[in-house]
């Protein structure tokens, strides 16, 4: 556990599919925050799926496209008008039309692009397919090749502008090859933002009635043991990216992860939580779906996923 992570950042335009909704709203908000962060521009993205385009008022009111010959430059005004938020705080806004299924769509302009982030809010309107977990956000999250943000609802403590205010970062790591990465990511982050850095290992409950018959066996000796290898790793990991002038809270605890994750970025106030992703083919939605999409559900912040 001794190998040194090298810090590295996301690099590329961060790619913000949007369906103008408010959660949509709150995306755009850390898309810009991500760029401030990052110098990079913002490509907002409308899927255009089906016959149906937001070209009536706010929230969307659908119409046909099929009655309206311009509707792509309708829709494209209206992305621009959306990104205005964005260009007033210094941050140039792209914005482009695809048309096609959403999932396959925004990987492949993340891929094409390359985008160094892409944005998602995780609930919006249903010709976007509600971007509720499960659908949209979760195959991204699990497939895009670089990292994804998930925006899970607007956010309480943001500036004149709102924009999100990050004083602290979230990382829990569990040593693997993509909870390096995020914490590469993390730290990359601190540094250009300011914010602290916490870096969290969840020892996993173990099952007590697996020991039960067994007399000599100590359950809480055993999970002091864990607990302490876990604390010593975690100090070796951290010690090996760091960040200059800023020490990083290491904190250990056990119980289930994606809970235990949860409740600690609710401690420490997270303004953002840096996790990885296991891998994305199917057995690996059985771990994404234990760990990382319960915390993107239930965070109180934004989440962003990184794979290997």
């Amino acid at each position: 556990m001794d190998r040194e992570v090298p810090v590295t950042q996301p690099v590329g335009r961060i790619l913000c599919p949007v369906d103008f909704s408010h959660f949509s709203e709150s995306a755009l908000r850390h898309a810009l925050l991500l760029a401030r962060w990052l110098s990079e521009p913002v490509r907002l993205l409308w899927v255009q799926h089906g016959s149906q385009a937001p070209l009536d008022g706010f929230p969307p009111l659908t119409t046909s496209i099929h009655a309206v010959p311009d509707w792509r430059e309708r829709v494209l005004a209206k992305l621009s008008a959306f990104g205005e938020p964005a260009r007033a705080a210094g941050v140039e806004v792209e914005v482009e039309v695809e048309e096609g299924e959403p999932v396959p769509t925004i990987l492949r302009r993340a891929r094409e692009i390359p985008a160094g982030v892409v944005v998602l809010g995780t609930h919006g309107h249903g010709g976007f397919e509600t971007l509720f977990l499960g659908s949209v956000t979760e195959k991204v999250v699990r497939k895009a090749t670089c990292p994804v943000l998930a925006v899970p609802r607007p956010v309480a403590e943001h500036d004149e502008r709102g924009v999100p205010r990050v004083r602290t970062v979230l990382c829990p790591v569990d040593f693997s090859e993509s909870s390096r990465t995020a914490l590469s990511y993390a730290v990359a982050l601190c540094r250009v933002s300011g914010a602290s850095l916490v870096a969290l290992h969840v020892v996993e409950a173990l099952p007590v009635e697996d020991f039960a018959e067994n007399d000599h066996f100590n359950v809480p000796e055993f999970r002091a043991i864990l607990e302490s290898d876990a604390r010593k790793g975690l100090s070796e990991l951290v010690g090996s990216v760091g960040i200059p002038n800023r020490p990083v809270r290491e904190v250990v605890v056990s119980g289930k992860a994606w809970r235990r994750i949860v409740e600690t970025a609710r401690e420490v106030g997270a303004g953002l939580v840096v996790m990885g992703v296991q891998g994305r083919s199917v057995l690996d939605r059985a771990l994404f779906g234990s760990t990382t999409h319960h915390v993107i559900r239930a965070a109180p912040c934004a989440v962003l996923a990184a794979h290997a």
